[in-house]
């Protein structure tokens, strides 16, 4: 029987709300619960919703690279 993978793959589209930031990015928490970042938009609110394409899975101790499409809901 087949197992069902939850996670996602590269070129994924899925939506998250940014946790925190830094001077290179911000933090995400996807909706499936997993956590990422996106370099380069640091200006981006704690709370904003924003629709992200997944461009590198986690590995190690890195984080999950996605790159954010759109906003949904600015905080």
């Amino acid at each position: 029987m087949e197992e069902l993978y939850t996670g996602y793959e590269r070129n994924d589209a899925c939506y998250g709300t940014v946790t925190g930031r830094n001077a290179s990015g911000c933090y995400l928490i996807l909706d499936n619960n997993e956590n990422a970042f996106a370099f380069r938009f640091s200006n981006l609110a704690t709370g904003t919703k924003v629709i992200c394409t997944v461009r590198r899975l986690a590995e190690g101790y890195k984080k999950m690279l996605v790159d954010i499409d759109s906003v949904c809901y600015a905080a």
